[in-house]
């Protein structure tokens, strides 16, 4: 606390020292955007005056500073003032929240070759009819049949409070048994998720590998970055099947991630508004324990090839 007492006492000379050469920014603003407009109405009169010429630009340069040093100042003290009151139920945090809402919302796109859409109900159904094509399509929804575990429930439940407690334990147990076999089928240049394995090991490799990567003494080479666009939304459930079936997988066992997979429906928020509900075709859920570990299955084949070449 001495440490600190002290650090502040040094600090007093200089927030002094601060307030007589800066004075009241503001009121350095008002005095600066009065002599700028004084100098050019003085212009007005002489344009081709150097002497006012060079008077409307040194103001102008004065102004310039003087606004500078009071955005600086304003952003400080907006800062202070959401350090704290931000994280308190106050007028500060809804404020926040309603400028940020404020930001978000859609109010024009442009579709079809550049065409503008203005009105908020057919902005919703365009959203809905893009996602419905990237998630969506034509497949039946199969249910879990619940008679498999009726027997050992004390009072019969409703299908919807069956399927909304059986598929966590579900998931939960299907991670668990993927996880112990994950380290025999996925590739060993693939770190994350897999239980004995850290990510690092891969960032440090690549770190050392193009450590002299650029050096003209080496012979020609190139390297390439991918990144997968929407990687969780474009997995074909299809060819993720076929690649559990590849690997080996009990045909129950399969049955079971099919039902998890494929019971998924969707909506679109648009402006604070939920808009359609329709059943996918394709895609993993994300934030699901699971999903993890069938897209590493489900690029496993297409690694494999990436290796042979």
């Amino acid at each position: 606390m001495f440490s600190v007492t002290r650090k502040l006492k040094a600090l007093k000379p200089v927030f002094q020292q601060q307030r007589r050469c800066k004075g009241d920014l503001a009121m350095n603003v008002k005095l600066a955007a009065g002599f700028l407009e004084v100098a050019q109405n003085i212009l007005q009169f002489d344009r081709h005056n150097s002497l006012l010429l060079l008077l409307e630009h040194c103001c102008m340069l004065v102004y310039l500073k003087a606004s500078n040093l009071e955005q600086v100042m304003l952003r400080q003290r907006a800062k202070l003032q959401w350090l704290k009151g931000g994280d308190q139920c106050s007028k500060i945090f809804f404020r926040r929240v309603a400028t940020r809402r404020a930001n978000k919302r859609v109010f024009q796109i442009f579709y079809d070759e550049g065409n503008e859409q203005t009105d908020p109900t057919v902005i919703s159904n365009i959203f809905v009819d893009f996602y419905q094509d990237l998630l969506g399509g034509d497949r039946t929804d199969r249910a879990i049949d619940l008679q498999y575990l009726r027997p050992w429930a004390r009072h019969i439940l409703t299908d919807d409070e069956a399927r909304a407690i059986i598929r966590p334990i579900i998931t939960k147990i299907l991670v668990s048994r993927i996880r112990e076999s994950l380290d025999l089928l996925i590739s060993p240049s693939q770190n994350a998720f897999v239980p004995g394995r850290l990510i690092s090991d891969n960032v440090l490799l690549a770190q050392e590998l193009f450590s002299g990567y650029n050096q003209c003494r080496l012979p020609p080479r190139c390297a390439l970055k991918v990144d997968l666009q929407k990687a969780y939304d474009t997995v074909e459930w299809d060819f993720l099947i076929a690649t559990l079936q590849m690997f080996g997988f009990p045909v129950v066992f399969i049955r079971w991630i099919e039902e998890c997979v494929t019971s998924a429906h969707y909506s679109v928020v648009v402006n604070d508004g939920v808009h359609g509900f329709f059943a996918g075709a394709r895609g993993l859920r994300q934030g699901d324990p699971m999903s993890p570990y069938l897209l590493f299955c489900h690029g496993s084949p297409s690694h494999d090839l990436a290796a042979t070449y």
